[in-house]
């Protein structure tokens, strides 16, 4: 629960918003490509958001996998909507690549999480088989948060490559 909740702030975060600027075709390119993905990751990280708050509530582990259970799929269409672009420019083209790694090894993190709470819910696995399985979701998150730091260090490559002013949005 806490590297799902965790891997939504930092989404959240890096969820920017691009000021309006003119310029070159490539700058052109990264402004579209980016404020369509946060556009679309708005409304995916939304619905994600109400679930984890919802579950925090719950009171059993079956409860709180029967309410997480869909999280997976939230992610795998943020990592499909990323797989149904196509980007033009060098520049967006690794852009491109790198945020599909990061929300991907995010996407695979929640599969595991929620499949390890599903299998304790079910009584398929103990506590301390869910503690040794949940170093593999630690991995991931520690891939993702690498991957997030990449993120960053590119929105500031282009921030002053390209002149394009990013602000914090609340996605």
């Amino acid at each position: 629960m806490k590297n799902l909740m965790k891997g939504l702030v930092v989404v959240l975060l890096l969820s920017l918003v691009l000021a309006a600027c003119s310029g070159s075709e490539e700058q052109e390119e990264i402004i579209s490509y980016h404020n369509d993905l946060i556009e679309y990751n708005d409304e995916v990280l939304g619905e994600i958001e109400g679930i984890i708050q919802q579950a925090a509530t719950a009171t059993t582990i079956e409860e709180n996998y029967e309410m997480q259970k869909d999280l997976p799929d939230l992610v795998g269409k943020m990592v499909t909507n990323l797989e149904s672009k196509d980007p033009e420019s060098e520049a967006v083209k690794d852009y491109h690549d790198l945020r599909k790694k990061q929300i991907t090894a995010w996407h695979e993190a929640m599969k595991l999480e929620v499949d390890i709470l599903g299998q304790l819910a079910n009584g398929e696995m103990t506590e301390e088989e869910a503690a040794e399985a949940s170093t593999e979701v630690d991995e991931l998150m520690v891939e993702f948060d690498e991957l997030t730091q990449e993120v960053e260090n590119k929105i500031i490559e282009f921030e002053e490559e390209y002149d394009i002013e990013f602000e914090e949005g609340d996605v």
